[in-house]
Order: structure tokens, then sequence, then C-alpha cells
């Protein structure tokens, strides 16, 4: 039986821009003692949204940069603000067939699985949940259907995680 474990938390950054800078690179650590890791660049925009580790509190700062001569001259790194994480999870299954049907059921904690979403159509199966509450544990199972004699037969379909 395989199925995701949602550990990751959407988190946005934002600082204040620094006139003529090509772009900024973002640095996080989480808790007070860790030590800071490149986590994401981006150009000209003065926010991001980071994909990070949930459970956990961090920190953030930004060290800008222009090009010139086509080398990168950074400045010091200087704080960023960590607003809240954004209270949505993603799941998207990919490259998914051979069914007439699919289910995507979630569970909570040590709850029992619920439907979710029900789709016709393989290919590409998202689902977002949102208000999620960052203490609890999601998890999620795809299951394909097949009809026979008007009834339904289910098959958990083993996705490999991400």
């Amino acid at each position: 039986m395989t199925y995701y474990i949602v550990k990751e938390a959407k988190i946005r950054v934002s600082w204040k821009k620094s006139k003529g800078r090509s772009g900024y690179v973002i640095y996080a650590k989480r808790g007070k003692k860790g030590r800071y890791k490149r986590v994401k660049t981006v150009k000209k925009q003065t926010k991001a949204t980071l994909l990070l580790e949930s459970g956990s509190k961090y920190y953030f700062k930004v060290k800008p940069y222009r090009v010139k001569n086509k080398k990168r001259r950074y400045d010091k790194m200087r704080k960023a603000k960590g607003g809240k994480p954004l209270n949505s999870i993603r799941v998207t299954y990919s490259n998914i067939s051979g069914y007439q049907g699919y289910v995507v059921e979630m569970k909570t904690g040590s709850g029992k699985y619920k439907k979710v979403k029900e789709t016709s159509r393989g290919g590409t199966i998202r689902f977002e949940k949102k208000k999620i509450n960052p203490k609890k544990k999601y998890q999620f199972r795809l299951k394909g259907f097949r009809k026979v004699r008007g009834k339904r037969i289910y098959t958990q379909i083993s996705v490999k995680k991400k």
C-alpha cells in the first residue's frame, strides 16, 4: 500500500525592495540554532512562496544581487518576513490510466479514509485541501474502479511519492 504523507507546508516570505538589484537569494533556517540554507532564487519580485517541512519554526534572510559583466555581485544578507503557512495542501497524481474512474481519499491522524474527489478522467488528477490544520497529519490515497454488472470494483493504485 502506497500513499502520500504530507510533510510540507507552503509559506509566503516577503522583504523590502533593493533599488537597482537584479534579484534575491532566499535563505531559511529551522529553529534559532539552525544554519541558513539557500532555498530559492527569484528575480525582481519582493515575495515568494516556499515549500518547507511543516511543524517547524523558520527564520528567513535574503541576499540581494545585481548582475555586472555577467557576474553576480551580492549585497549583505538581511532579514525577511516569514508569514504564516498557507493553509492548503495540493496532491497531484500523474500519468494515471486503465480504469473507468478514480477516487482520491484522505484521512487525518489515525482516522478513516474518506472520499474527497471522484473523477472519470485519467491523466493528471489533482486535489487541493484548503483550511488545513498544520498540527495534523494528512494522508492521501488513490483508488481506481471498474464497473462490473453495475457495481464498482475498487483497486488501490500504488503511486510513487515525489
